[in-house]
């Protein structure tokens, strides 16, 4: 068997490995000219047949920014003049760019107040209670409004409260959804008090509700039967007045429960078409 014992020819492998890397060069050169001059063509179709000027101005924008040593506050109004005026260049007060963000000026952030806290909690609960009574026009269902409030142990209205009267054109507003609309009021107490008492107590309220709204101008027939439950019907569970959990709540934990309970609900028989 022979073998080839000659000197590898290193100047010729050299020769065709730079003649290959020189012919792919060409090669790149070559498609990448060609892929400038297709989308030269491509963008010089899809202008209008009156585009010269356009590409004149464009140069001379050009010229004007990378040939000459001009200010760019300069080279703006010189593009202005020859431009409309809602086209005229105007100088940006964005420092991002020029200073990045971290150089930006700070500005303390704004912590809202209490009082802002509450209002805005206000304001989504409004909203909230607004959709609620939509959805009860439409569909029928009940509603609790314990934001009237009664003198204590009678049937009058507590007018010394905006919320009491805020509550009452709530359910005017209502009440007025659609001509169709009809319901029923029911009046709600706490467990102070003897349970007959609360009975009795309930339904005047009932009624007197029903006069107040008759009086703000909701038909009387858009009212239906009136009554009273007294505390048998609680939205929250509250211990008798005497109770040892009651003595455990405290005064205004009691309190509370029993203001959730003091309430005047509304049941429609007949909703909005």
């Amino acid at each position: 068997m022979a073998y080839d014992r000659s000197e590898p020819r290193n100047a010729l492998i050299f020769k065709i490995g730079s003649i290959v890397v020189l012919c792919l060069i060409g090669v790149k050169l070559g498609l990448d000219s060609y892929f400038v001059s297709v989308n030269e063509a491509v963008a010089a179709e899809k202008l209008p047949a009156t585009h010269e000027p356009l590409v004149q101005l464009r140069e001379g924008e050009q010229k004007h920014l990378t040939q000459t040593g001009m200010p760019i506050t300069a080279a703006m109004a010189e593009l202005a003049k020859s431009r409309p005026a809602d086209l005229a260049p105007q100088p940006s007060e964005d420092l991002g760019p020029l200073t990045g963000w971290s150089k930006a000026p700070k500005k303390a952030l704004a912590v809202p107040s209490s009082g802002e806290l509450a209002a805005c909690k206000a304001s989504a609960g409004h909203e909230a209670r607004l959709a609620q009574e939509k959805e009860l026009q439409k569909h029928g269902g009940s509603l609790s409004f314990n934001d009237i409030d009664f003198v204590p142990g009678t049937d009058k209205v507590d007018g010394t409260k905006p919320s009491s009267a805020a509550a009452l054109q709530e359910l005017v507003a209502f009440s007025q959804g659609c001509p169709e609309l009809t319901f029923d009021i029911t009046g709600h107490t706490s467990k102070e008090g003897a349970a007959d008492k609360n009975l009795k107590l309930s339904e005047q309220r009932a009624v007197a509700v029903k006069k107040a709204l008759v009086a703000a101008g909701v038909r009387e027939s858009a009212i239906g039967a009136t009554s009273g439950a007294g505390s048998t019907k609680p939205a929250v569970a509250e211990p008798d007045p005497d109770s040892e959990e009651a003595k455990k709540l405290g005064p205004e934990k009691l309190e509370a429960l029993r203001n959730v309970n003091r309430r005047i609900t509304i049941n429609v028989t007949k909703h909005c078409p």
